[in-house]
Order: C-alpha cells, then structure tokens, then sequence
C-alpha cells in the first residue's frame, strides 16, 4: 500500500498532537517495511520527522505561512488534496480531527478530543466552524481512531452516526527517553533554566483549559513554609492568555518558574526531578503529561475529569475540577509526604509500563489493513 500521513501541524513546538504524531510515524518505521508512506507536512517540521534508514518513508514538503491557523487549515486542504491526488495514495491519514475534505480516497482519522463541542467557551467565535468541520471530517472517514475511551464517548455522544467506525489507540511512552535514571546533564540544565531546589511542575500550553490560573491559585495557598521550599516551574509555550498567566504568578508569594517550550530532549530531566506533575485541566483528550512523568518515576496530581482517570488509574492522586481547596490539599500532601512521593512513584512506574508507541503503531497498522484488506 501507498500510505499517506498528513502531518501539516504547527511547526516548531511539537506538542500534543505533534509529539503523537512524531512518535506515531516512528515506531511506524520501525515495524513497517513493507508499505510506502508519503509524509505531508511543513517545511520547518522535517527534521522532527527526519527518519533514519527507513527507505520506505518519504517526506513531501510545504512552506506557508504556518503562526496563522486559517492559513495552515488552508493549506491542509488545497496543497496535501493535491498531493495525494498527484501521487495516487491507496489511504491517507489525518493526524488532526480535521481532514482534508477534498481527498476522495480512503481516509483515516484520529481525533484527540471534541473540545468544540465539549467546551465551546474555549474557541468562542470559531466553535461552529470547527464543529462542522470535524463533523464532516469523522463522516468522510472510513475509520476513526480515537486516542482514549473517553474521546471514543465524546463521539458516540456528539456524532453517534460515526460511533461505528471508532477504534481507540491510546499514546505510548519512549521508555528509553522518559526514565526514572538520571542524565548526565539533568543539573546543569535544571540550573540553566533557573531551577533550584525542590519543584512542582506543569507541563502544556498556558491556557484557560489547562487551567493554570487554577494552579497558581492552589499554588498561592499553600502553606508559608512549603510554599518557601517548592518552587512551581511552568514548562511550556506561551498561548493567547500567556500574559494573563503571568500577571498573575507576579503576585504570587512564592517562586513561579516559566521555562517556555521545551523539546523532548529536555523534558525528562524536568519530570525526574520533580516532586510532583500537575496537570488541572478542565478537559483532555488523553492527558500525554501524566504518562510522560509516570515513566519518570514522578508522582502525579490531575483532575478527575475526561481521559485523565483513565490514564491515571491508581498510580495517581485525582482531585475534583475547578475544586482550588482541593487541589491545594493533594499538593501539600505531596509536598509533605515522602513515603506517599514514593508509593505514587513505583505505582506510576508499573502504570506507564503499559503504554508503548509500538503497540500503538501496530494498533493503527491494523486500522489501515482492515480498510485495505
């Protein structure tokens, strides 16, 4: 089969949907000879999907201007149509709710969630424009791939005449990147980024869904004496409510750390060191934070909300959506606690064991052949 993945994402900052695909197409590569696989995607994303001695991986290229959503959605759907077109694809897979609805052929899709519709106040004027465009997506395909069982319910809940076509491929974990051992250079780039001592960590996007105001709230109201000793580090792009995130952690008594994007090279050495992750979100399609620090033998705080008790399971303490006391509670036991620290840590570590991007891989190749046939 010829197989093409679209992978028009924004450049530069691969998260969520860009570390799933990176990952995707590499253990892809690494069980797969047999089938050809055309990659679509930016100009400034090849060398993120660079693949060593895989012959049967291609990449094709496009340059446009990319920091414009509109302008990437444009180009998903005229240049990769065409290209697929052109290059005669027995499959194309589309890494990113939307499709490119031009394409006629067999098509894939994976969603990672249905925040338009679960969460419409988070895209305010683009909702229904969304909405209908992953609508039209999920019904063009002949497959869908969902990354959580929760998000397998969201479209059971929201598009019911596509339930049919749902399979779920969680994530996976790179076990050899994401470790509990420490790296030679884990201190030095602690230092380098201005982190010293004892920390909680966050890692995603500072915005109103990952609610981070919420953290430094909860944060805020730590104790004195615990608040003096764990310092809160922020580790990831700036979104639109940036400025508001930061406006606020400047009145904060205590020590907010914004590192700014950081890359899978760099990560694990922030999870490993960490006294505990939080992530507080108020929706998640599948939650790759808390995976990721699990496998780095880091204790985890989230929200009892969407995919992220599925996970979790036992391996990590969940408290109730937008409840700042009881998120406040669960950090000072971390915080206070080294025998809980440690019982977390061996439970995140046999939970994340579970987890691997080849079984994931396999999962999908699956989906392609069932199609196929």
């Amino acid at each position: 089969m010829r197989l093409g993945l679209d992978l028009l994402l924004e450049p530069t900052t691969l998260t969520g949907t860009g570390v799933y695909a990176r990952n995707l197409v590499r253990a892809l590569a690494a069980i797969d000879r047999t089938n050809e696989y055309v990659l679509f995607l930016h100009h400034d994303n090849l060398p993120a999907f660079y693949i060593d001695a895989a012959a049967n991986f291609r990449c094709q290229g496009y340059k446009f201007n990319a920091a414009r959503p509109i302008v990437r959605r444009l180009a998903q759907q005229l240049m990769l149509a065409a290209g697929s077109r052109r290059l005669g694809l027995d499959l194309l897979h589309s890494f990113t709710d939307i499709a490119p609805l031009l394409y006629r052929g067999p098509l894939v899709l994976t969603v990672h969630d249905l925040g338009p519709f679960a969460t419409p106040d988070r895209y305010g004027r683009h909702t229904w424009c969304l909405r209908a465009l992953m609508a039209r997506s999920a019904k063009r395909a002949a497959a869908i791939i969902a990354v959580s069982g929760h998000t397998r319910a969201d479209i059971n809940a929201y598009l019911p005449r596509q339930a049919g076509k749902v399979t779920v491929v969680p994530h996976g974990v790179d076990a050899r990147l994401f470790r509990p051992q420490e790296g030679p250079g884990d201190r030095a780039l602690l230092e380098g980024l201005g982190i010293g001592g004892d920390y909680i960590l966050f890692v995603g996007r500072l915005e109103r869904g990952k609610n981070v105001s919420g953290l430094l709230g909860a944060y805020q109201r730590l104790p004195g004496p615990v608040r003096r000793h764990f310092s809160l580090v922020l580790a990831g792009p700036d979104d639109n409510e940036a400025a508001a995130v930061r406006r606020l952690a400047a009145g904060i008594q205590g020590r907010v750390v914004f590192t700014g994007y950081l890359g899978h090279d760099r990560l694990p050495a922030l999870y490993r060191h960490a006294a505990a992750l939080v992530l507080p979100s108020i929706y998640e399609g599948f939650g790759l934070p808390v995976l990721e620090a699990m496998a780095c033998g880091t204790p985890v705080v989230a929200t009892r909300v969407s995919s992220l008790p599925e996970v979790i399971g036992e391996a990590g303490i969940l408290v109730a959506p937008g409840d700042t006391a009881d998120l406040t509670r669960a950090l000072e036991r971390l915080c206070t606690d080294a025998a809980l620290r440690a019982d977390l840590a061996a439970r995140g570590l046999e939970r994340a064991g579970g987890f691997s991007w080849e079984a994931a891989a396999r999962r999908t190749l699956d989906v392609y052949c069932a199609i196929r046939g």
